[in-house]
């Protein structure tokens, strides 16, 4: 029961030579399509991770900045302290000072009643060494 095929049915040889060929080209094509989309996949992978490594480095910069921020706030903080503890041994020097020059002008003071009370010891000394002469 086989049955004869009719000329539309059946293709010439050349026909299918031309519809192998096509294929053949189609499956080239696809082929290079793939290894293109492959190429590109490759050229965004390297991109994602360029761009990862660039992040990375600048969170350790930013992290160095931080350190670096942080180290300089505490110098600048003991600076602050030294000066303020500077400043008050200043105030307490010259509270110091003044003190002495308290102590300086009281002692000159008590120099000069001295200096007086000898004077006047000596001059009645001189008057009784008179009164006694005579």
């Amino acid at each position: 029961m086989s049955r004869r095929r009719t000329s539309r049915e059946t293709m010439s040889l050349d026909e299918i030579k031309a519809q192998k060929e096509q294929a053949e080209l189609a499956r080239k094509k696809a082929e290079e399509d793939l290894n293109n989309v492959k190429k590109e996949r490759a050229t965004a992978e390297e991109a994602v991770n360029k761009a990862a490594e660039q992040r990375s480095n600048a969170e350790k910069q930013l992290n160095e900045a931080r350190e670096k921020r942080q180290k300089a706030e505490e110098e600048l903080k003991q600076a602050e302290e030294k000066r303020k503890k500077a400043e008050q041994e200043v105030q307490v020097a010259e509270e110091n000072r003044k003190k002495a020059e308290q102590e300086l002008s009281k002692a000159e003071e008590e120099r000069k009643a001295a200096e007086a009370a000898f004077k006047k010891a000596e001059e009645e000394r001189k008057a009784a060494e008179a009164a006694l002469a005579q």
